[in-house]
C-alpha cells in the first residue's frame, strides 16, 4: 500500500505477471472499458471515483450526451454542460506493475475563449500530455470532432490521471460544450517482455542467439539483448562460442569418477562415486591427505593455472609430516602473484584443513605482500576466508604471517567449489620467508 495523498491510497495487486493491475481501489486485469456494463463499470471504479469536484464524469448514452460511443452505445463525459464556472474531474490513480502506457479515444468540443479547455494531467507534472486539438478560431471552438485515438506511456509505478473539463464564467455554450472517452485500455508487458511505445516486444522473439549452440537470449529493454551460455558452457576467448571441457568427457577413464562438471571454460572436476571426493581431474577418497612426499602424484600439479608463478612441491620451508610442501613460487619477484586453484567437487557438507606456514613483507593493510585464501561457489562471486594481513605482525623484522605450522579449515557445502590459494606481491622489496607454504592438506565430510 502506498499513500497518494493525506486521505488516498494505492495498493500493488498479488498477480502482475498475470497482468493485473491497481486501479483506483480494486486491481483490475489489464482490459478495455468500453463502459457498456453498468455493474461491472462500476467495479471498475471509473464511476466510483473520490472526485474533490462537485461535477464529475457519468456513464451517459448518445440520449444523455449527444457524442455516441466508439463502441456499443455508453461512454464516459463531463457531467457539467452548460453551468458556468464549475470543473468536471476524473481522477483515475493507477499503479502500473511494468512499463506501459494508458489508451482511449476522445470526442468532444469546447468554447475556446477564456479558460474552458479540456486537459489531462498525469502524476503531479500539471501538463496536458493530449497532442493538439482542432482548433476553429472563426467559431472559437476547440476539441475533436469525432473519436479520436490517444496513447499515454507511462513507466513501471504510481499513477494518477485527472481527466478535467473546466467552463468559464460566461454562458457560452458552444460546440458540445462536453467532452467524453470511451473503450479506455491498459498496456502493460508480462515478465521478459517490454513497452517499446505501441506494443509489449522481447527481442529475443527474433531468435537473436540462435545461432550460437548451447546459449539463449535475455532482453534487457525493447531494443536490447544479450546472449548467455547455458548452464555448464562458458564463452570462448573470443567471445563466439560456448564450450563445455566436460564435452570432451575427460573423466571417462578417471578411476572412481561418474561423471564431470565444468567450473570454468578450459578446467572441470570430476564426479565421484561413494566415498569419493572429486578434485581438479581426480577422485580420491574421502579424507585422504596430501603430504606432497610423492612426486608422482600430479594431483595438484596438473591444475591448469593461468597465473605466469603458481605453486610448486617444494622442500625450502620443510614439511609439517615431511620435507615436502606445496609452496608460492614468486619468490622476489616483484608485481607478481602466485596463484594455486583447487576445484572440489563435494557430495555432501564437508571441509577442507591443511597447515599453512609463511612470512612475507610487513602488512597491516592490503598494500604490502599478502597471502589470500578464497573460495569460490560456481557462479557466485570470491569469498575471501584466510588472510595473512595483520598475522604475527612484526615492526621489527617487517614480516607478518604464520611462523610455524599452523592448523586452518574451511567448511564447504555439497556442490562444487574453487579453492584459490594465492601470494599477492607489491612492487618493491621482501622480507621474512617471502614465501608461503600448505601442507598435510585433506578434504574429508
Amino acid at each position: 500500500c502506498t499513500s497518494t495523498a493525506f486521505n488516498d491510497y494505492i495498493c500493488e495487486c498479488e498477480n502482475p505477471v498475470e497482468g493485473y493491475a491497481w486501479i483506483n481501489h480494486q486491481c483490475q486485469k489489464k482490459t478495455t472499458w468500453s463502459f457498456e456494463d453498468d455493474g461491472n463499470d462500476t467495479s471498475s471504479g471509473f464511476i466510483l471515483i473520490d472526485n474533490s469536484a462537485p461535477y464529475n464524469w457519468a456513464r451517459m448514452t448518445d440520449a444523455d450526451s449527444g457524442m455516441g460511443a466508439k463502441t456499443g452505445s455508453y461512454a464516459m463525459c463531463s457531467n457539467n454542460y452548460n453551468i458556468d464556472d464549475t470543473d468536471a474531474e476524473m481522477v483515475i490513480a493507477v499503479n502500473m506493475p511494468a512499463d506501459g502506457a494508458v489508451s482511449f479515444y476522445i470526442k468532444g468540443i469546447g468554447y475556446r475563449y477564456n479558460a474552458t479547455y479540456f486537459d489531462l494531467t498525469y502524476g503531479h507534472s500539471g501538463l496536458s500530455l493530449l497532442g493538439e486539438s482542432i482548433y476553429d478560431e472563426t467559431e472559437g471552438l476547440t476539441g475533436w470532432p469525432d473519436w479520436t485515438p490517444q496513447i499515454i506511456n507511462m513507466p513501471a509505478g504510481v499513477h494518477t490521471l485527472n481527466f478535467h473539463y473546466r467552463k468559464n464564467y460566461t454562458d457560452y455554450q458552444i460546440g458540445d460544450d462536453r467532452f467524453c472517452i470511451d473503450d479506455f485500455s491498459l498496456h502493460f508487458c508480462d515478465e521478459g517482455y517490454f513497452w517499446n511505445g505501441t506494443e509489449c516486444v522481447n527481442p529475443c522473439d527474433a531468435n537473436s542467439c540462435n545461432s550460437i549452440p548451447n546459449s539463449f537470449c535475455s532482453a534487457t529493454s525493447a531494443t536490447d539483448y544479450y546472449c548467455e551460455c547455458q548452464e555448464g558452457y562458458f564463452w570462448n576467448v573470443t567471445g563466439t562460442e560456448c564450450v563445455n571441457p566436460c564435452d570432451q568427457n575427460p573423466c571417462g577413464s578417471v578411476p572412481n569418477s561418474t561423471g564431470c562438471s565444468a567450473t570454468s571454460l578450459t578446467e572441470y572436476v570430476c564426479e565421484c562415486k561413494e566415498g569419493y571426493i572429486g578434485i581438479n581431474s581426480k577422485c580420491k577418497a574421502a579424507g585422504t591427505v596430501w603430504s606432497f612426499e610423492d612426486a608422482g602424484d600430479t594431483t595438484f600439479s596438473e591444475m591448469g593455472n593461468s597465473s605466469r608463478y603458481h605453486w610448486d612441491r617444494m622442500s625450502t620451508l620443510g614439511g609439517h609430516s615431511g620435507s615436502y610442501a606445496m609452496c608460492s613460487n614468486n619468490y622476489n619477484v616483484d608485481r607478481s602473484n602466485a596463484i594455486m586453484r583447487i576445484s572440489v567437487n563435494m557430495p555432501q557438507d564437508g571441509t577442507v584443513s591443511f597447515y599453512i606456514k609463511g612470512t612475507g613483507e610487513n602488512n597491516t593493510s592490503s598494500d604490502y605482500d599478502t597471502f589470500k585464501l578464497h573460495v569460490k561457489e560456481t557462479n557466485e562471486a570470491n569469498l575471501q576466508l584466510l588472510s595473512s594481513i595483520g598475522v604475527n605482525y612484526n615492526s621489527s623484522t617487517g614480516t607478518t604471517g604464520w611462523l610455524d605450522w599452523t592448523p586452518q579449515s574451511v567448511s564447504l557445502t555439497a556442490g562444487v567449489h574453487t579453492l584459490t590459494f594465492e601470494y599477492i606481491k607489491d612492487s618493491s622489496e621482501y622480507q621474512g620467508d617471502d614465501r608461503f607454504c600448505i601442507d598435510d592438506l585433506a578434504i574429508s565430510y
